[in-house]
């Protein structure tokens, strides 16, 4: 059971990044709050309260920001208390928060039904400025600490509670944003250590029981940056597809020192499962625009924990050098054909000896750390816009041939290596759109896949030797070399499989047809 929650600090942390210039100019108090204004309805929703002067300082109270949400599922809204804009030196403006301010977050069914909670921001030594000119401002702001608390009391049925805390150390940033022709923003943002903790219960569906699940995410520093641009319309979440087609983009970048998330499940008051995580670095970066979306970061030096009190209290746990990933896809419906790719790469994957010891307490297997390297890319298209959200199913409904195309898929590299034995692969396929018949509505694909494996048969002896049936792995064996032959450049115990498609439609394996 995974709690998405305990990202929530580092979530909010790296969206902030992303709001937006500015440069050095006289800046009153009323052109702060019309700022705060313009950016909410750009972003879809409704900033109001009440105003009121004197002297040098502007008073908004009874903050309330409101959003319809699509499909007619209802109305978010959030009472923000109240803030002060004070007129500063050089032009500039002070923004003024209470040391303890609560932020009221309701949601209101279209039948009527209302749920929500409040949210305690506890502010120590915080302070904001605001520089520039009307329409292109830059936030600084600064904190010793920002304290966090969360209580959800109304929930839907089946949702017991939810409550959560946490807080944020020495606190540092700034967000320049340019209102022209919508919004864009640069900033970044640097915090000491920070934690967030929560719980949630909930009542299972058919079976007595009531499960709590607490868990917690921290680390000792984290820095992010970004830039953001917001279309003059504005956001629409119904079709987002919209917005990028109009400029809608964002990147962003966060670094994580000393990251920590652990996880505990239970059941009745017993305790189900336990897991840790633990990176000594954790980045991520993620751009999304009309040519699509990027997601990609490394990790150094993991360590994964997960106990089992059902099974005996037994932990198992395992360290990890590093691993890294990247992830790219189109978003939108285009006649061209864009490229989307699949990377991982994790090296040094060395169990506990507890869990070998489970299955091999001799050391008939080597302990050699594994490794496992896949990239995947390809040049696809949409024959949807998927992010066009309220359309989707009538254009899926309307489609004659496949929602989403493959001009061609590449496999760049495959590796993988554990107890003595290694698999690798390497190939290139393109795809024939005009014939969906000789695959059965598939695009005809034309090209080739190599597969390589060494040491298999010295591994499939330990097998045997650790206890597992005979019969079983000869038959693996057998299966393997009815579709592989000796592999020369390996040595004594390697095999390849090289599977072809040719521009007729015949299935080859080693020369030999299959179709």
């Amino acid at each position: 059971m995974t709690v998405l929650s305990a990202s929530l600090p580092r979530a909010v942390l790296f969206g902030a990044t992303l709001l937006p210039g500015a440069a050095l100019a006289d800046l009153a108090p009323a052109d702060v709050w019309q700022h705060f204004k313009d950016v909410s309805t750009l972003y879809g929703g409704t900033l109001e309260g009440a105003t009121s002067e004197q002297g040098d300082t502007l008073s908004v109270s009874d903050m309330n920001f409101a959003l319809d949400l699509p499909f007619d599922a209802g109305k978010l809204d959030l009472d923000l208390g109240a803030v002060q804009f004070r007129e500063g030196s050089g032009g500039t403006v002070t923004l003024l928060y209470p040391s303890e301010m609560m932020v009221k977050v309701t949601y209101t069914s279209k039948e009527g039904e209302t749920f929500g909670g409040d949210i305690n921001l506890t502010l120590k030594d915080f302070v904001s400025t605001a520089s520039g000119q009307p329409g292109e401002i830059t936030f600084d702001y600064a904190a010793d600490r920002i304290g966090v608390e969360l209580d959800v009391p109304n929930l839907p049925e089946g949702l017991e509670s939810y409550s959560a805390s946490g807080f944020l150390a020495d606190v540092t940033g700034s967000s320049a944003q340019t209102l022209a022709s919508g919004l864009k923003a640069d900033s970044r943002i640097s915090i000491g250590a920070h934690e967030f903790t929560a719980s949630q219960s909930m009542s299972l569906e058919d079976e007595d029981g009531r499960v709590e699940v607490k868990s917690s995410s921290g680390g000792d520093s984290l820095t992010a940056e970004g830039k953001t641009v917001i279309p003059a319309g504005g956001i629409d979440l119904v079709n987002l597809a919209s917005a990028l087609r109009s400029g809608l983009s964002a990147i962003g970048t966060a670094d994580v020192t000393g990251y920590r998330t652990d996880q505990v499940s239970a059941k009745d008051g017993a305790v189900i499962a336990r897991q840790r995580v633990t990176a000594a670095s954790y980045a991520t970066t993620f751009s999304l625009d009309d040519t699509g979306v990027l997601i990609e970061g490394p990790s150094e030096d993991l360590r994964l924990e997960i106990e089992m009190p059902t099974m005996g209290g037994m932990m198992f746990g395992a360290n990890i050098d590093s691993v890294s990933g990247t992830m790219r896809a189109p978003l939108l419906m285009e006649d061209a054909f864009a490229p989307a790719e699949v990377k991982l790469d994790l090296v040094g994957l060395s169990p506990d000896e507890t869990l070998w010891g489970m299955f091999d307490p001799t050391g008939i297997l080597p302990r050699d750390p594994a490794d496992l390297s896949l990239e995947l890319t390809a040049d696809i298209r949409h024959r949807v816009e998927w992010l066009d959200f309220a359309n989707v199913e009538s254009a899926v409904d309307a489609l004659s041939g496949l929602p989403v195309e493959p001009e061609s898929a590449q496999l760049n590299k495959l590796r993988i290596s554990a107890a003595g034995a290694e698999v690798t692969g390497e190939g290139a396929f393109t795809f024939d759109l005009t014939d969906l018949q000789s695959f059965d509505g598939l695009p005809r694909p034309e090209g080739k896949l190599t597969l390589r494996a060494k040491g298999l048969n010295a591994l499939a002896q330990k097998l045997v030797k650790l206890g597992m049936p005979e019969d079983q792995i000869n038959g693996g064996l057998m299966m393997l070399g009815m579709f592989s032959a000796n592999d020369p450049e390996g040595g004594e115990d390697a095999r390849i499989t090289v599977l072809e498609v040719t521009p007729d439609g015949q299935v080859l394996n080693n020369g030999m047809r299959l179709r």
